[in-house]
């Protein structure tokens, strides 16, 4: 199997996993609400991507996964972890990423089903990311959407 139906085979079952996350996961636990969370709560956050560029870079692999405690019902703060993994069309394989903490303030909305929020993170790399800085930060912003009670995307 070449790369890129590697690639394409990875993209359709990350699509299937999604999906049966959101509609199977209230059923299997019981958590606390996204839009409702509290002081103490804990959020456990999980972002993958693939990516196939036969014209430039070539395939990209990330996993992200954020394990954050909410101090109020709109400040969190938390661990994060990422790593990347780069197969170039030209070059050598990369597998590196970055390790740190994170702060996001979710903004209070009437809305249950829709809370904006915006966050930074800071991290040290680790992999072959240390090769090339000693230190990092981001920041983001976004729209948490929440289809049940007890799932959001």
């Amino acid at each position: 199997m070449s790369k890129s139906a590697a690639l394409k085979s990875l993209n359709a079952i990350q699509v299937v996993l999604t999906t049966a996350v959101v509609l199977l996961l209230p059923s299997w636990a019981n958590l606390s609400s996204a839009a409702d969370l509290r002081r103490n709560d804990v959020e456990l956050a999980f972002m993958l991507s693939a990516s196939d560029d036969d014209k430039q870079s070539g395939q990209e692999l990330s996993l992200e996964t954020q394990l954050g405690l909410m101090l109020t019902n709109t400040h969190e703060i938390g661990l994060a972890i990422d790593w990347t993994y780069r197969d170039p069309d030209a070059g050598s394989t990369f597998s590196g990423g970055h390790a740190g903490v994170f702060y996001t303030y979710n903004f209070a909305t009437l809305s249950r089903t829709t809370i904006p929020f915006t966050g930074l993170q800071v991290y040290l790399p680790v992999g072959d990311d240390e090769d090339t800085q000693d230190y990092g930060f981001k920041g983001y912003l976004g729209m948490r959407f929440l289809p049940t009670h007890y799932t959001s995307f």
